[in-house]
């Protein structure tokens, strides 16, 4: 196997947008797109001690009712009682600019669509400067070959500050590795997350 250099990166044009300037030595840039999921405001309202029991009995309790609204009580009551029907995250936001609060935790996704040779694998990092504020993304990091869609990037603020997030602003790079040779099947045959835009979440499945 060997990595994409910036020769082939630019005979190859695996993201749209493109950009020469993004293309890298070794690397291609990737921007911010405008849209972001938020963690669902009712996680909020639940106590830590709701928590606890909830996954004890999986079963929210009684008196934690009073913090929900009534389409969510339906929700919950609808799918047996379960809390894992509660939703996660809230609608999607559009943005140009917006802050990432200590602790907090989004989805966003990137302004470039990628797509992944079938003969390769993309691998997907924090840009240094990205790291060095306090923006930490979860390493849901591999494109397996195939893969059309935008990367949902799981972004952490783990530093003690409010963070400026702005649309269009690069936060991540990809790398590419050629395989040996190409896969029996590709993402396009079996992935669930395929031709993904915008900020997307957890889907069920493999």
């Amino acid at each position: 196997m060997t990595a994409w250099n910036d020769v082939r990166y630019k005979q190859i044009l695996s993201v749209s947008p493109f950009e020469a300037a993004l293309v890298n030595p070794a690397s291609v840039d990737l921007r911010l797109g405008n849209q972001l999921r938020r963690v669902h405001p009712l996680w909020a309202r639940l106590s830590l001690a709701t928590l606890r029991d909830m996954c004890e009995g999986h079963l929210l309790p009684a008196h934690a009712y009073r913090w929900l609204t009534k389409a969510e009580q339906d929700a919950y009551s609808a799918n047996g009682g379960d809390f894992d029907a509660l939703p996660k995250w809230g609608e999607v936001e559009t943005f140009d600019v917006t802050w990432l609060m200590p602790g907090e935790f989004v989805l966003c996704s990137s302004l470039e669509t990628v797509t992944v040779p079938d003969d390769a694998i993309a691998l997907l990092f924090s840009k240094s400067s990205t790291g060095r504020i306090g923006l930490e993304h979860l390493h849901a990091g591999l494109g397996d070959p195939g893969f059309v869609g935008t990367w949902t990037w799981e972004l952490h603020n783990v530093a003690p500050w409010p963070i400026r997030l702005e649309a269009g602003k690069r936060l991540m790079q990809h790398i590419f590795i050629r395989l040996d040779a190409a896969p029996l099947q590709t993402y396009a045959q079996t992935g669930r997350y395929q031709g993904q835009t915008g900020p997307t979440p957890a889907r069920e499945g493999k």
